[in-house]
C-alpha cells in the first residue's frame, strides 16, 4: 500500500507477532508517541501496542483498519515524560483478532510544558 514511510513497512498475521522500537532521551521533557501504519480491511482491529518507560507500561488497543489521523499516516498514542537517557520502548502485536499487525514507524516527539 502507497503512502507509507521511507521504503516500505512491515506486517504479518502470525498471532504471536510483534515488533519493538526503542528510544533513548537525549534529554529530559516529555514526548509524544506515535505509530504509523497503513491502514487496510485485512489488517487487525486490535493490535496492541505497549509503550514502556522504566517500571511503567501502558497498553493501547489499535484498529488498523481505520486511517491515522495525522499527517503521514501517523497516529498519536500517548505522551510520556522521560528523563534524560531513559529509554522507552514501544512494541506492536497482534491482537486477539484475525489480521494482520502492520508496523511501519514510530516517533517521539517533543512536546512543550503544558
Amino acid at each position: 500500500l502507497k503512502g507509507y514511510v521511507g521504503y516500505g513497512y512491515s506486517y504479518s498475521n502470525e498471532p504471536s507477532s510483534s515488533m519493538a522500537f526503542a528510544f533513548r532521551a537525549s534529554q529530559a521533557g516529555r514526548y509524544e508517541v506515535r505509530i504509523a501504519f497503513r491502514a487496510h480491511e485485512n489488517r487487525c482491529a486490535d493490535a496492541k501496542v505497549t509503550v514502556q518507560t522504566g517500571d511503567t507500561q501502558h497498553v493501547h488497543i489499535v484498529n488498523m483498519q481505520e486511517e491515522p489521523p495525522l499527517e503521514n499516516g501517523f497516529l498519536a498514542v500517548e505522551t510520556v515524560p522521560l528523563a534524560a537517557n531513559e529509554v522507552c520502548t514501544v512494541t506492536i502485536a497482534a491482537g486477539s483478532k484475525k489480521g494482520h499487525v502492520c508496523t511501519d514507524a514510530v516517533q517521539w516527539l517533543p512536546v512543550g510544558d503544558k
